[in-house]
């Protein structure tokens, strides 16, 4: 039912809305019409006036928003740029980690194997791997049993530092200094 009445209403608005123009039409002077006339320019400048404002206005909207767009993405960038900055860190500290980790290891499988000052040229990724090379790196380093079955000889001593002129000692100076009267 209500929708009826609706429809009966819109019917009868349209219906007085298209008698008044021809009644207006037949009725109005010459200078009633100027009147209506200039009331619609009037209206009409009125509305242009209002579109070029809000355009006006919808133009400073949109170069808000893509000032702000522009805004963000730059923001996004520098924050891209730490990020990336931030992550070339990480990736630097998480292989300084790893060297000493492996340095610690090739000491550690060193020292097993008794040869601790050569442990920078030992090889090998695992620990084993290690191991087993510091194991064949000291078999070469140290020297083979004798063949007769004696122990080996210790190292020679090294010559003590030359003492007095040319190598003399004051005592041996003296005795050659005798020799030669």
């Amino acid at each position: 039912m209500p929708e009826d009445t609706t429809q009966e209403v819109t019917t009868e608005a349209q219906a007085a809305a298209a008698q008044e123009p021809e009644q207006a039409h037949k009725s109005l002077t010459a200078e009633e019409a100027q009147a209506a006339l200039s009331a619609t320019r009037k209206e009409a400048a009125d509305y242009r006036r209002k579109l070029r404002e809000i355009e006006a206005k919808l133009a400073e909207a949109e170069k808000a928003k893509a000032d702000e767009a522009e805004r963000q993405a730059k923001e996004q960038g520098r924050f891209q740029e730490l990020y990336e900055v931030e992550k070339g860190k990480a990736a630097e500290a998480q292989a300084q980690l790893q060297r000493l980790q492996q340095d610690a290891a090739r000491k550690d499988a060193a020292q097993a194997a008794g040869i601790p000052q050569l442990w920078e040229r030992l090889r090998g990724e695992t620990a084993d791997e290690m191991a087993e090379d510091a194991r064949q790196l000291a078999a070469f380093v140290t020297p083979p049993p004798a063949a007769n079955g004696q122990p080996a000889r210790a190292g020679t001593q090294p010559t003590p530092q030359a003492q007095g002129m040319k190598g003399l000692t004051p005592d041996e100076r003296r005795a050659k200094a005798a020799r030669t009267f």
